[in-house]
């Protein structure tokens, strides 16, 4: 019913009813109403008669509403259709997991150091991983009688396939249990775009580095090819956004996908600069080494052969080889060398 005001000539008048959906929202979720948008939105009825004119559901306000993750903590949602929140948490649940490998609570300590006692290698850090310069190896890979291999058959995992510069990369991208932007989400380490970063079993077989660039490709790709020439508009990749006469239609109607294009574009610009942390390190300790090998008089001549600088072969030992260790069934048989040119 209309609010009646005396001596009002107002053609239309304020009349408050409740929204329902964020009524809903704040019950089913527990959320503080100082963090939704307001109970009620304003419709106007005609002094004339009392019949509700045709009103707005929603009002964009950029303010945030709030959902919950898997463990129960609420994340963010912001913008009209909410990625802008999903990135902001996935990055923050990322760093919090970074943070915690790097600095253990004392709760975790204690879980770390009892994972060791029974010889499983907690998780190290990037910064750790990084300065081993070793891959990640599988904790049962050592599980004698074959069972080790067992279960990696029946828990395939391509992570323990990569290079180090692509584990330490997912290892980056670990820790959102958030929605993605198709929705709620049930299973753990996947990004806002519901791209897996980690997983095993029969979801186990992708490389998550690999699949950040294809996919930056792609978008890279569609954006400045057909999309840009559908809108008679130009992408720009430094911005992610389209210049031009028709660039603001353009930019309206690819909204989600532009928001994805600078997403990878910022994870590759993570993936570029621990790949070159890696290198760096490389370099250091190659450099170190051949100081401290130079100190002795040594040189490295391969991975596993360092060699005193003074050593000279013993023509003797050349000799005693041709004659004990040369012809059919020994070391060095005379044998097609595949080259055309016969034994030798």
């Amino acid at each position: 019913m209309a609010i009646e005001y005396i001596d009002d000539n107002t053609a239309k008048i304020p009349e408050l009813r409740p929204n329902r959906d964020l009524i809903n929202l704040r019950e089913t979720f527990g959320v503080n109403p100082q963090f939704l948008l307001s109970d009620s939105n304003p419709y106007y009825t005609n002094m004339n008669d009392d019949i509700p004119e045709e009103g707005i559901a929603s009002i964009n306000t950029d303010l945030p509403i709030y959902t919950r993750d898997g463990d129960g903590n609420f994340l963010q949602y912001g913008g009209v259709d909410g990625t802008d929140g999903l990135i902001r948490n996935y990055k923050a649940s990322t760093q919090n997991r970074t943070d915690n490998l790097t600095n253990p609570n004392m709760i975790q300590g204690l879980f770390n150091t009892g994972m060791s006692k029974i010889g499983i290698t907690p998780q190290r850090n990037i910064g750790e991983m990084m300065e081993s310069g070793e891959v990640d190896t599988r904790n049962f890979s050592s599980i004698p009688l074959g069972i080790g291999a067992g279960i990696a058959r029946m828990l395939p995992d391509k992570y323990y396939d990569m290079s180090l510069a692509d584990q330490v990369f997912t290892q980056s991208q670990m820790g959102y249990k958030g929605p993605t932007v198709f929705g709620e989400n049930s299973i753990p380490n996947k990004d806002p775009f519901g791209l897996n970063v980690r997983s095993a079993g029969i979801l186990g077989s992708g490389n998550y580095a690999e699949a950040v660039g294809e996919n930056f490709d792609t978008l890279s790709n569609q954006l400045a090819g057909r999309i840009a020439e559908k809108y008679g508009a130009t992408f720009d990749p430094n911005t992610g956004t389209f210049t031009g006469p028709n660039a603001a239609l353009a930019n309206k109607m690819t909204n989600m996908m532009r928001k994805k294009y600078n997403f990878r574009k910022d994870q590759l610009a993570v993936k570029n600069r621990l790949d070159t942390q890696i290198k760096n390190i490389r370099e250091r300790k190659a450099e170190e080494e051949a100081a401290a090998l130079a100190i002795q008089n040594q040189v490295r001549l391969g991975s596993n052969l360092i060699q005193d600088k003074n050593y000279r072969s013993d023509p003797g030992l050349s000799r005693q080889g041709r004659e004990q260790y040369t012809g059919p069934g020994m070391a060095f048989e005379k044998r097609n060398t595949g080259t055309g040119k016969g034994p030798r």
